[in-house]
Parts: C-alpha cells; structure tokens; sequence
C-alpha cells in the first residue's frame, strides 16, 4: 500500500495485530452465548496519560449496535470499540466550565470535552452517528440552534460557539451543521412526524441563518464569504503569526473550507425548499450556490489543488497553504471537477501514517493543528478518495484509520503527523497539545469508515443502497482469511438490514505502487437479483424480520498506479535532516517594518525569517510584485499619489512558502481622513457617556441596541475606492467569548439621498489600548458629500441558548458594545 522503499517503514497489520515504531497491539475474541462477542485489545504503546495503566481494554459488542464479522479479529473489535464509544457518548446531561450544565439526550463531544459543539456535532452526524442514532444525532443538533433574547430577532438561527475574538462574524462557519442536519434526516423515518418536525424546524434555522449571513460576512467584490477555516481555529496553529493579537484580520480573511460550508448549506437549503415548496427561496438558494462555486474555483484553486486561505483585506490573494479538510469537502461536495478532485487529493503530501490535517507544516509551532493527523479529517478524505475512486488513496487512509485506536485503545482527538503517536516529546513544541478519548468525531469517522466505504452504505431519503469501494490490498491485507464480510444488525428508518459482501480468492497485486478497486459482479435484496443503480427503496423494506443484501464481488476490472506526487518519509521522524525540513516545513514569516520612502520610491524592509538559501516573495496589493534575496526591496516607479499595500513571505527551494508576513500600506498624503467621536460632523443619537482617557476622547461602551451615530458631510479627497474604518476597544479574551461587536454600516449619497452601500462591521476581542475595526468599501466621489451611518445588528449573545453563559454576554445580559473612539475614511485607489 505504500511505495516499496518503504516496505520496512509501513505499519504491519496482522489478522490480530498492528505492529508500528517497535510497539504492537493485538487482540483476543471471545465468543458470547447470545450471539456476539467480547474482545480483550491491549497494546505495548506508550498511552496518553497513561490511560489504562495495564494497556488493555475489554470491548463489548452490544445488541443496540450493529457489528461485523469479517475473520479479522482487530477489524471487528476496532469498528466494536467505535460501537462502544458511541455508547460512552450518549448522555443525558452535558457540562463545559463555561455553561450551566444542561440536560439533554445528546452526544458529548468527548471524554474532556463534555459540551455539544456545533462543529463538532455536525461533522460527527456526517461521517456516521446520524445513521447509528438518529434520534441523539437530531437532539444534539437541535441543541445548537436557538431563538432570540428579548425579542431582538425573529425565529431560529444556528449557533456559533464561543470562539477567535468574541465569535461570529469572526468565525462562520455554524453552517456546516446543515450537513449534520441533512444526513440525519435522511436516517429519520421518511416523512413521519419526527421527520417533518425536523425537517420544517431545520429549514426555518438554516434559511434564518443563511439570509443573516448574506448581510453580514459576503463580499460582493469576490463572491466569497469572510470568516475563519473550519476547525482550524486555534489561530496561533493555522494562521501567520501576526493575527494572534489581530484577530480582525481572521475575521476579515476568506477561507475555502468555510466557503465550501457555505455553499454546501445553500445546496441543502435549495433541496430542502424543494421538498417544502418554497419556490421563491428554491430558485435563490441553488443560483447563490452555483457563484459560489464559480467564485471559489476561481479564489483558491491554483491549477493543481485548492489554497487554504485569503489571509486579510489588505492582501486578497490565496497563499500557498493547503489543509485537507477544505480540501475534502469541495471534492464530496462537487464543487472540483473530477480532474480537480483529483489533482487536488493526489497532490496532498502523506507521511508513512497518514495525510496531515494541514500542508506545508510551521517551525516554532507546537503540535496540535501543526504537525498533525486527525482522524475525522481523513475519513473525509476517505470519502473523497471514494468519490475519485482512487484505490491507493482509500487503502491509505483506511490504513491510518485503524492503526490509531489499535495503538491507543481508543478513536483519540488526534497524532503526531510523522509518528501517529498520541504524543510527541518535542521540549516546548510538545504535542498534541491536549487530546481526548472517544473523540466523537474520530469515533463516528471510523464509523463511517466501515459502513459508507467498505460496506458502502449510501442514503436518500426514502431509499438506501450499498455500493463497497474495497481496494484488493485491503482485502489481501485485512481480510487475507475471510470469503466473506458482514454488517449485522444495522438499522435504517427502523429497518433492520444485514450486508453481506462475498470476496474473491486472494489476487496478487501485479504492478509495484498499485493497487485496484473490486467490483460489484451481481447484487441480490431479500434472495431477489436486483440490478440498476442497487437503490432499495424504504417502502420495499420489511418491517419485521431481516433484510438481507449480499454483494457478490470480483477482483479488480484494472489496475492503476498511484499519482500521488508528494510521499514525504523522513528516514527517522525523530530526527529530520535539513533537507527534510525544507520538503515537511514552511520557512518562518518574514517581519515586515512599516513602509517608508527612498529615492521617491516606496521601501520595503523586513526581517529576514530564517538563515540560508531564502527567497522573499514581494507582494502589491494582493499581487506578485518582484523577488529578492536581500531583506529590502525599493518599488521603483510607484505614483505617488496612490495607496499601496504590501506583503513579503519566505520561500524555501523545496517551493514550500511561508505566510504573509502584516501587510503595511504607502498611504499618500491626505488619504485617511480621521473623525474623532467630539468632532463637529458627529451626531449621536439614543444617548451616550463621552469619557476621556488613555489619551483618547470616546464613548464609553457604546452600541446599545438602540443607539446609532451619523457622521455627516464626509467629502472625500478624490474620487474612488475607499474604506470606511472604526478605532475601538473591546477588551475580552482574544481567544474565546460571544461578544464580537457587529454593527450595521450605511453610506447615503447626501446629494441624491440614495444609500450606496450597507455592510456589517466586525469589532473583535482584542489586545492593546486602542485597535481599528473590519473595513467597509465603498466608492466615493470627490464633488460629492456623504452620511455614514451605524446602528445595531447582531452578535451570538443575542441569542438564547448563551443565557447560561457565565461570562460576558452570557447569563449578566446581551453585550454588542465598545469603546468608540474614532472614524476613518481611507483612500484604497481608482
């Protein structure tokens, strides 16, 4: 399954064992007079927390879940413990230090993580628990969507947990809990009670959410929507350096895996309004998505994958980052090509154990996001393999699926990306920084696993199929001794179903770095041939008793090489050489200093990022200006009268490229023109306290739902584009809380009395005394006059689940204020 060379390096997987880095795991069964089975999996590894000291465990497999018998003990007792751990994770009340505990028939989301996330609980429903426990899956999201406090908003929203800089709009991504909602209504009896409750229910939040979104974070300059990445939230982790103590520039920054939610909610909205019969929306939602898609391959896909990120508003451009979850979903959900899809899975670089969850890796940072296998994250790239239907792929990351439970007995948080050890003694860069058992989301990712990819359950809503991608080293490898595999006591709609996949003898696999797919030779349901597309239909399910679907399978029509351009495969992960850092690392980020002037010429210098053979990219206005291998660059032959803003990286000979380093602009003279909160154009209204220190004048805590400020008779200085910017404080945590200021931006042409532009203003938690806020653009002319108006809109301590959130905006009240100091009108360009 991996290239010969590393034929010594490969983990080892037995009918009984997984040998990996001198340690093995091995497994007993033991049959039980009721049918199913115990199994006793212990493992010579080194443990988190040394959790259990005798480094054993006993599985039991339960008559509430389904099982497998596939004469490989490992296998059954892995996809058991998945089964086990499920059950764990069923509560009926759930706690965080920061809530109230509350009770609820949910999962948690994970041995030290006792919460339901909205994140988490989406992705888990996705990859498998909606089709285990449908009625948990809907209570656990549901749990996530909430009214309105005070009777500021109509109807329900989906929440976005506390997060980078106060939340929302920092963070945007609460819209992937569409694909939790989708999977589990699919899972729900077809148009029963429960169905249409959750389905009318789960429309009205996800079009609530949807519309609000529209106003708030989509940039009609490039069709995409700002917000952080999806689960690469730790902005230390995945993001330059410099946005750890700027968090706006993550709010203002344009993600493709948050984008992909985006579009993957709107697609859910549409078939959704479909079914309900809102024609209006229907139409809307499905052309919203269709630019979307269009704008997102044209954003972040560089002729060979996807970019990870547009980093500011300052440098709108796609950096040369790559993370495999966004990768993943554009793939399943059909916003690459199939040449794209896969280009983009096959270029990804793997380690011996697995795909990271980002690429390429960041020196100085500690293991967490960096340096890091998640499972969840490669059972979406294991769905997406399956979609390519790329044999090596999906042998790989089914490979790196198992050996992790084998090794920790238990579906763990996350690994070290070269080791694929729960921990990872590096001095002050040690990791994974935490981890938890039963994690739900690896625990519903091996799940998925086996039942969508091996078994390869497919569902609609009112029909069910199984269409295996088993790739025959899998086969030779995990079931070298078994004629058959099955899938007993699975249930759909309430229909108990038992798969049988009947294998052909052993085959050798003929060509080196190779592998193929077995094939689907005859289909039968219920001792009936069924042909076609396989769909068995939920009506054509008997109600009592078992339905049986056994899928004859042969050995592969052909057989294909692997594309995979990158295999990185460090001769000893403990130790990496430094060639080998430069193929696994981006070089450090370059310091920018602000830009001067030279030779009537704007000047950049920087602090160089690392020592040795380094290029520095320089970049204009989101553009690739020139490169050097000095730490200064002097941009000869820029007019002098425009704005121009800059950003150099590191770029190592192996092509990895550091973030962006801060971008900095040449700001002409008289191109910002500053407003102070006292000045003579600035009205408030709905009352406020002026108060004076930290050498500023300012309103004190403004914001209040029903105050607004008019600042009046702006005349720009020329005619173009502008950005219209806030000197706040709003001092919380940097790294967490609800309590992002949102506020609604107007800009009325005083002359004609028409409104040419409305946005929403994001004011994070921050550091410092004084910070500025997200931008608003607008064009301007210069013989015109202007009102820039802001006034309330929203932020999650709106809504009522957080009225048991004890900081702030949480059980003390709503909290959507700041300390307002100024505003700024900035010349950007013609």
């Amino acid at each position: 399954m991996l290239t010969p060379a590393l034929a010594q390096k490969k983990p080892v997987i037995q009918e009984a064992t997984v040998k990996w880095l001198d340690n093995t795991s091995t497994v007993y069964e033991a049959p039980r007079s009721d049918g199913l089975k115990s199994y006793y999996l212990k493992t010579d590894a080194p443990l988190r927390d040394d959790v259990p000291t005798n480094k054993e465990i006993k599985i039991d497999e339960s008559i509430a879940y389904p099982n497998t018998r596939t004469a490989s003990p490992l296998f059954d007792s892995l996809f058991a413990l998945a089964m086990q751990e499920v059950q764990k994770s069923s509560v009926t009340t759930i706690s965080d230090p920061g809530f109230e505990d509350a009770k609820c028939d949910c999962f948690e989301t994970g041995e030290k993580w006792r919460y339901v996330w909205t994140r988490d609980t989406a992705y888990a429903t996705d990859l498998g628990l909606a089709a285990i426990d449908p009625l948990r899956s809907m209570n656990s999201l549901l749990f996530k969507i909430s009214g309105f406090r005070n009777n500021l908003g109509v109807g329900e929203q989906i929440v976005q947990d506390t997060g980078s800089g106060g939340s929302w709009p920092v963070s945007t991504d609460r819209v992937v809990w569409s694909l939790g909602a989708l999977e589990t209504l699919k899972h729900l009896s077809y148009q029963s009670e429960t169905y249409n409750f959750f389905l009318n229910r789960s429309y009205k939040a996800m079009k609530n959410t949807v519309l609000t979104d529209r106003k708030a974070v989509f940039d009609q300059e490039d069709g995409l929507y700002t917000g952080e990445q999806s689960f690469l939230d730790w902005r230390e982790q995945s993001y330059p350096e410099w946005t750890a103590t700027k968090v706006v520039h993550i709010g203002m920054s344009k993600s493709l895996s948050t984008n992909v939610a985006h579009y993957m909610a709107l697609t859910h909205l549409a078939d959704l309004a479909q079914e309900i019969n809102d024609n209006e929306y229907r139409d809307s939602f499905k052309e919203w998505a269709r630019e979307l898609k269009a704008s997102i391959n044209k954003h972040f896909w560089d002729g060979t994958s996807y970019r990870s990120i547009k980093t500011t508003y300052l440098d709108q451009r796609a950096i040369k980052y790559y993370d495999l979850l966004g990768i993943s979903l554009a793939i399943i959900s059909g916003i690459s090509s199939p040449e794209q899809s896969s280009s983009a899975l096959n270029s990804y670089p793997h380690t011996q154990v697995g795909a990271p969850v980002i690429w390429p890796q960041r020196q100085d940072i500690a293991i967490y996001h960096n340096r890091s296998i998640w499972p969840f994250v490669t059972a979406y790239a294991l769905k997406a393999a399956k979609k390519v239907q790329d044999p090596f792929l999906i042998s790989s990351f089914i490979r790196s699926l198992i050996i992790g439970p084998a090794q920790n007995l238990s579906h763990m948080e996350n690994y070290e990306f070269l080791t694929l050890r729960n921990y990872f003694a590096d001095g002050r860069l040690s990791g994974p920084v935490v981890n938890s058992r039963r994690q739900l989301w690896s625990v519903a990712g091996y799940t998925g696993m086996v039942m969508d990819v091996i078994f390869g359950k497919e569902v609609k809503s009112n029909a069910i199929r199984f269409v295996p991608s088993l790739p025959l080293s899998v086969r030779n490898d995990l079931f070298s001794r078994a004629p058959r595999l099955e899938l007993n006591n699975f249930k759909f709609q309430g229909h108990k179903i038992k798969v049988v996949l009947n294998l052909p003898v052993n085959d050798k696999i003929p060509l080196l770095n190779a592998d193929g797919l077995l094939t689907i030779s005859s289909v039968t349901f219920n001792g009936k041939a069924i042909t076609g597309d396989f769909w068995i239909k939920n009506q054509d399910l008997q109600k009592n008793g078992l339905n049986e679907v056994v899928i004859n399978l042969s050995g592969p029509g052909s057989f294909v090489s692997s594309k995979m351009i990158k295999l990185i495969t460090p001769e000893n992960p403990y130790q990496v050489s430094g060639e080998e850092l430069q193929e696994l690392y981006a070089p450090k980020t370059p310091v920018l200093n602000p830009v001067g002037l030279s030779d009537n010429s704007p000047l950049l210098s920087f602090l160089a990022a690392d020592t040795g053979a380094i290029t520095y990219h320089v970049y204009k206005n989101g553009l690739f200006l020139g490169k050097t291998a000095q730490t200064y660059f002097l941009d000869r032959g820029h007019p002098l009268d425009l704005t121009a803003c800059y950003s150099v990286t590191a770029v190592y000979g192996s092509g990895n490229e550091s973030f962006p380093s801060e971008p900095f602009c040449y700001w002409p003279i008289s191109s910002v023109q500053h407003y102070p909160v006292n000045g003579p154009q600035i009205r408030s209204m709905g009352g406020s306290q002026v108060a004076n220190a930290n050498g500023r004048v300012f309103l004190h805590e403004w914001g209040l739902p029903g105050q607004k400020l008019q600042l009046e008779k702006v005349s720009p200085t020329r005619t173009g584009a502008f950005a219209i910017q806030v000197e706040y404080s709003n001092h919380e945590k940097i790294n967490t809380g609800i309590t992002c200021a949102a506020k609604k931006v107007t800009v009325i042409n005083d002359q004609t009395g028409k409104t040419i532009k409305t946005g929403i203003m994001m004011l994070p938690h921050h550091e410092g005394t004084w910070t500025d806020s997200s931008f608003i653009s607008v064009n301007l002319e210069k013989d015109q006059t202007y009102t820039i108006l802001i006034e309330d809109f929203l932020n999650m301590s709106y809504l009522n689940h957080f009225k048991s959130y004890k900081y702030r905006g949480g059980r003390s009240g709503i909290y959507n204020m700041f300390n307002f100091a100024e505003i700024k009108v900035l010349f950007l360009g013609h």
